[in-house]
This record gives C-alpha cells, structure tokens and sequence, in this order.
C-alpha cells in the first residue's frame, strides 16, 4: 500500500504551528503537511497528492478513497496509504491520493479531510478495521453519514498544481501556422537563388528520367524474344503413339517407378480420346470414361482400354504390383486401343 512521493510543493510558513484537531478524549492529532509528487504536470498526466499526520495512540482513522472531482481535477486510483511508528507510540500516517487533471492552469486541488474517534471496544465496525500499529486503526470510508459513530471531521485544502498543454502552444485556439519562407530558408534568398535551385532541381529530374528510359531499353534488349509456338503436324493419334514409345523408352517399368508409368500411359491415351470428344475430359473417372465409350457404341473397343485403366488405378492406390513384363504388355494394349480407335477411322 506504500508508495514514495518525489517534491514537496507547499508547506507551513516558517515559525507557523502546525494544525490540530481535539476529539471527544481530547488528545491533539497533528496535521503536519501535503506534498505532491511535481510542481506542475502535463493535461492527462498522473500525480500524487500525499497528506501526513501524526495520530496519537488509541484512535481510529477515516479518510475518502477518492477526492471530489472538481477544479478539472479526478482521482486516478483509489487511496493509498502508509504508516510508520513516531515519538510516544504515536503513529505518523502517509494518506496517497493518485490525481489526474483534465484542465489547464493553475488549478485548486480538491479538499479532503480525516475522520478520527477513539479506540474502544465493542463499537460497530470493529471487525473491517486494519492496523496501523501502536493501536491506531484505519476504518474503511463509508459514505453514507461518514461522521457517524463518534468521528471528528478536520477538513484540508492541500493548495494548488500548475497544468500544462501537451502541445507548446501560448493560446492552443489559435491551432498551427505554417512558418513564413525566410524563418526556413533564411533571410537573404533572393530570386535568383531560388530559379537556380528550381532549374537545377528540374535538371535532376530530366537526368532520372533519361537514365531510368536508358536501362529500361537496355534489360528489353538483352531479355529473350519469346518464340512463336510450335504447332505438331501430326495427327492426334500419332502424337499418342509416339508420347506411348517415348514411354517405353524411358524404362520407367524396370527402375522401380510403376506408378509413374503407368499415369503418364494412361493420360496419353484419355488425352488422345478428349481430342476425339470434348466431353471424355479429365474430370470423368476412369469407369465414367469406360461407360461412356460403351454407351457411345464402342462396347468391344472399350472393354481391353477398361482393364488397362482398372489395373493403373490398383498401381495408383498400391493395391497392385504388376512386374515389368506385364506393364510392356498394357502399354501395347494401349497403343494397339489407339491405333485401332475410332473403329474404321484410319485418319485419326
């Protein structure tokens, strides 16, 4: 509950008594100053206002857990508070205020005040109390009827706090000015000067603008021409059974890769069938583009290409191992499949 305070910004006058206040047993409790934690703060900055007093032995204390806001100031944080032993088991009592303010000047800070009564047993509240040490207990405020129960009230006016804007403004309604052109560049800029600045910075630019254009013809000029595509002067079918051959060739059957082989055999084929019928594309599965096959007439000329595709589809799934020996053998089913389709058509 303890927190240091930095500056004392008023106190009593030299020579002055500090203040005090009687209670019903008529022992003095000394009021002996309030600090704050900076003379003067920014709009919205946090700081401290700390009261201190010397409370006797045997009494019981009351203080607010927030001040009133008012004068544009408001408590940050509920109280806090400290306690350390002083001279005749008195104790001398530190009372924490957290401030905000939210207006600018020399603001009054608001008043607050100490409730005291004496220590004695049997008395309402006695449960909620919390120790100070040498018998001095601080009550939770409670702000209905806070007199009540016997208490003292010794009201304080702690005095004032300078505020000032965030921004270095004298009068912050006049907003910005823009600073006129001889507080930037001086005094002694004369026309001249400034057509030579603006000729040379008009020069600069030119110069960008032809070296940028100059590299940009240069990177056009080393980039590669794209060449026109190649159109194939074979037919359809030629071009699947020449990518079938170049298939066999790569020996992909015999060093391992069966998967691979059999996909890239069996894409030639559907490929060259979807350039016979747009609609035998590949979203169809391989049983959707044997039924359509069949259903087109072709139930004879679909049924070998249908084993081929089943058995592609087991190695694609690993639920089959064909040797090499069985894999020549699909492939020159495929190859024979195209050849032989359309039935009659030699000019596939």
């Amino acid at each position: 509950m303890t927190r240091s305070i930095a500056l004392l910004v008023f106190a009593l006058l030299p020579g002055q008594e500090p203040p005090s206040f009687d209670d019903a047993s008529g022992d003095r409790v000394r009021l002996l100053g309030a600090t704050l934690s900076s003379r003067s703060v920014e709009l919205g900055q946090p700081f401290e206002l700390s009261i201190m007093a010397n409370v006797p032995s045997g009494h019981i204390v009351r203080f607010p857990d927030t001040l009133v806001v008012e004068n544009g100031i408001e408590s940050a944080a509920p109280v806090q508070w400290r306690a350390r032993p002083a001279v005749e088991d008195s104790v001398e009592l530190t009372i924490v205020y957290p401030l905000r303010a939210f207006a600018v000047g020399t603001l009054t800070l608001p008043d607050a005040e100490i409730l005291l009564r004496p220590h004695t047993g049997g008395q309402t509240g006695e449960g909620e109390l919390e120790s100070a040490g040498s018998d001095v207990w601080i009550e939770p405020w409670r702000s209905a009827d806070p007199t009540s129960g016997g208490f003292t009230r010794r009201p304080i006016s702690p005095g004032t706090i300078e505020v000032e804007m965030v921004l270095p403004l004298s009068r912050p309604e006049e907003g910005f000015r823009p600073r006129p052109p001889a507080d930037v560049m001086g005094p002694n800029w004369g026309r001249s000067v400034l057509a030579l600045i603006s000729l040379s910075g008009f020069g600069l630019v030119i110069g960008v603008s032809l070296a940028v254009g100059r590299m940009v013809r240069r990177v056009r000029d080393r980039a590669p021409r794209r060449s026109e595509p190649v159109v194939s002067s074979l037919s359809p079918r030629h071009r699947a059974l020449s990518e079938l051959d170049g298939i066999l060739d790569s020996g992909l059957h015999t060093s391992g890769k069966m998967d691979v082989f059999y996909a890239r055999s069996t894409l030639a084929a559907r490929r060259y069938i979807e350039t016979l019928d747009r609609a035998c594309g590949p979203w169809l599965t391989d049983r959707e583009l044997v039924g359509r096959l069949s259903a087109a007439g072709a139930n004879g000329a679909a049924e070998p290409l249908g084993r081929v595709l089943r058995r592609a589809e087991g190695v694609r799934f690993g639920t089959r191992r064909p040797d090499p020996a069985t894999a020549v053998a699909d492939l020159a089913v495929l190859r024979d499949w195209v050849s032989g389709y359309p039935p009659g058509d030699a000019s596939a």
